[in-house]
């Protein structure tokens, strides 16, 4: 959004020949050295990387997950079972799956 008001500035601009074309390219090779820079894989840096985000989704799913198995734990063997069922449920259900789609 704010990248195509910006061309649109440097377009009403260039209409009124208070900015040349040299001014535009320059412009623009800047803007994306800038985003090529931001690059969220960088090790040596203490940001946030810019995939981080789906984490709290997987642990909302591990905490609805172990809601619903911790629901049948009589002994402590089972509740064992029931946190790693919590963890591993995403891989069983990609694995009945195929076996369901036989692939």
């Amino acid at each position: 959004m704010i990248r195509s008001r910006g061309v649109q500035y440097m377009a009403a601009q260039r209409k009124n020949k208070s900015i040349s074309e040299a001014q535009i390219k320059n412009w623009v090779e800047r803007a994306v050295n800038k985003f090529e820079k931001m690059d969220c894989m960088n090790k040596k840096s203490n940001r946030v990387q810019c995939n981080a985000g789906s984490g709290s989704f997987w642990f909302m799913g591990f905490l609805g997950a172990l809601v619903y198995f911790w629901q049948y734990v009589d002994s402590l063997g089972t509740g064992i079972f029931a946190v790693i069922k919590a963890i591993f449920w995403p891989g069983f259900l990609v694995l009945h799956l195929f076996k369901f789609l036989k692939i």
